[in-house]
């Protein structure tokens, strides 16, 4: 953006996830209204705050926010992104406050982490200093994946996702469903997707030895059916029943995959991107079909 400013070029801005329903818009040869899923990484919204997991009402010129998920605090910044014991306190702390630094209520793959460095953490949560507040698909992804120690740090980008997905695939839906359940919210006409009934369930869990393959495939199993249940929610609402999925975190196959067959039994009509990259690979082809280029 800011090398796009400094030329004496005119410039139109499009909002980064809005672009990624662009780009599918585009692909597809769509031009809306639909509900645009994008789970993707960092965006700003038009308020100036992090956005990511995002339910949009969008077309080739605009979007409303209809949803997103809870926002959770980013401790470190984008030092929680390598370090998903991080996000797994943040978690922690949402649910249990000054409790999740007690040794008798965290899981036991947390144990390992310093207790200065964990005091540290808790002051910044507390006093919410180098603490920004994301709704990030990846960064729940972090830290449910460090909550049962399959990643505490990450040598790149996605490593903790991709390995609670890896787990994930080892169990099947029969053992999985239904284990954590979906609590939403609407504030500001706006559905919520909370996580805090979920992390309880999981520390339960956790608690009773219930292996990794089944609760990892049950964290992807919430994922989907709370999606689901905000669109369902969201089409009376808007009377749309048309829905495009984009974002980095689509190319998790098995998430996308209960997602489109979920939508689409519930009547939905989905789209995402063939061609087209669904991850910021892809992105430039939204703006460009919007008359940014």
């Amino acid at each position: 953006s800011r090398y796009a400013q400094a030329r004496s070029l005119p410039c139109v801005s499009v909002q980064h996830h809005h672009a990624h329903i662009g780009a599918v818009l585009a692909e597809q040869q769509l031009r809306g209204p639909v509900i645009g899923v994008v789970l993707d990484g960092t965006g700003f919204g038009p308020d100036g705050s992090i956005f990511d997991g995002e339910i949009y009402r969008a077309d080739r010129h605009q979007f409303t926010r209809l949803g997103h998920l809870a926002t959770m605090a980013l401790p470190g910044g984008d030092r929680a992104a390598l370090e998903p014991w991080r996000m797994a306190f943040s978690l922690l702390y949402t649910l249990l406050g000054d409790q999740a630094f007690q040794p008798h209520h965290q899981p036991q793959a947390l144990h390992g982490i310093e207790q200065s460095r964990q005091q540290l953490l808790g002051q910044m949560l507390a006093k919410k200093v180098n603490c920004p507040l994301t709704s990030r698909c990846g960064r729940l992804f972090d830290g449910v994946s460090a909550l049962m120690g399959l990643s505490l740090v990450s040598q790149f980008e996605g490593q903790a996702a991709m390995l609670l997905e890896q787990q994930a695939w080892l169990a099947d839906d029969d053992a999985a469903k239904g284990r954590y359940p979906v609590a939403l919210e609407w504030i500001d006409d706006q559905v919520i997707i909370t996580n805090t009934a979920m992390v309880a369930g999981l520390l339960i869990d956790l608690a009773q030895g219930v292996s990794v393959p089944v609760m990892a495939r049950s964290f992807h199993l919430w994922l989907v059916e709370a999606l689901v249940q905000s669109l369902l929610q969201l089409r009376t609402t808007t009377g749309l029943d048309q829905v495009v999925l984009a974002g980095g975190c689509m190319q998790n196959k098995l998430l996308f995959e209960r997602l489109c067959q979920s939508l689409r039994a519930h009547g939905f009509i989905v789209h995402a991107g063939e061609l087209v990259p669904m991850t910021d690979g892809g992105l430039a082809l939204g703006p460009a079909d919007m008359g940014g280029v």
